[in-house]
């Protein structure tokens, strides 16, 4: 079964279908054998792992596979309860820019087991691929970067998952590709500079990305979201969201901010 003979009409649907497909293809140590290996045995540690990166490769294998083929908008669909045809002006770019925020730290580690290490290749591959067919204009999954406000939020995740693992989501790419990059966290620019709420912080993490590209930045977007956000802090931690009540939790793991305020 091809990417291409795909016809589905949900969300389910879509991801059922990929898997079915073998977009990943299969290593030796299923995902589905790791997975029940875990559930098997509780709280063994080799076996967690493996569980939770079936998870991920659930979750990646769809849209990394579609995308990387120049297919996703194609095969995903998108359910709202609103308006589907103002949805999918936004929704490529939301599933893609937060998938790879989440697992890029996961993509640039080293140190794996040979049979995680070789799902990492498999997953990475598709990844610097989807980069590419997100960001050139003449691909059918070119996506929105500009057009309307919710552009600028998820062109964030995408920086920071490139700032989370430079090392294999920018340094080996192609050229070509890399000002494909930066052309597209530009482009966001044309979104004003947000003011009074955790905003700041999405126009703030697309110039601190840049700037680690090698970009000027915008001080604007940069040093004054910053500021906005540091006069909002609460102390223990814990920021406000503006004027709102809202809290943002930093993290200190890797000493960056959530990018949604709690009780969103």
């Amino acid at each position: 079964m091809s990417l291409g003979s795909l016809r589905v009409k949900n969300r389910r649907e879509f991801f059922k279908s990929i898997a079915a497909a073998g977009v990943l293809g299969t290593v030796q140590g299923s995902a589905a054998e790791s997975a029940a290996k875990s559930l098997a045995a509780p709280g063994g540690g080799l076996e967690d792992r493996a569980y939770w990166v079936s998870i991920m490769e659930k979750l990646a294998g769809p849209v990394l596979g579609s995308l990387s083929r120049g297919e996703l908008k194609k095969q995903m669909p998108v359910e709202t309860p609103g308006s589907a045809a103002d949805r999918r002006r936004f929704s490529h770019l939301e599933a893609f820019g937060r998938l790879l925020d989440g697992m890029a730290p996961w993509l640039g580690a080293s140190g794996l087991t040979p049979m995680e290490g070789r799902r990492q290749s498999q997953l990475l591959r598709l990844a610097q691929d989807s980069l590419d067919a997100a960001t050139n204009p003449h691909s059918p999954d070119f996506m929105n970067f500009a057009d309307g406000g919710q552009p600028i939020v998820d062109t964030a995740f995408l920086a920071q998952g490139i700032l989370r693992a430079p090392q294999v989501l920018w340094e080996p790419l192609d050229p070509r590709v890399r000002r494909q990059i930066v052309s597209a966290l530009k482009s966001s620019r044309v979104f004003p500079t947000p003011r009074g709420s955790n905003w700041v912080l999405f126009a703030a993490m697309i110039e601190a990305a840049l700037l680690v590209l090698g970009e000027t930045t915008v001080g604007e977007r940069l040093e004054s979201c910053l500021r906005h956000m540091l006069g909002w802090y609460k102390g223990d931690g814990l920021y406000g969201d503006g004027e709102w009540f809202h809290l943002i939790v930093r993290e200190p793991s890797d000493r960056s901010f959530r990018l949604c305020p709690l009780g969103c």
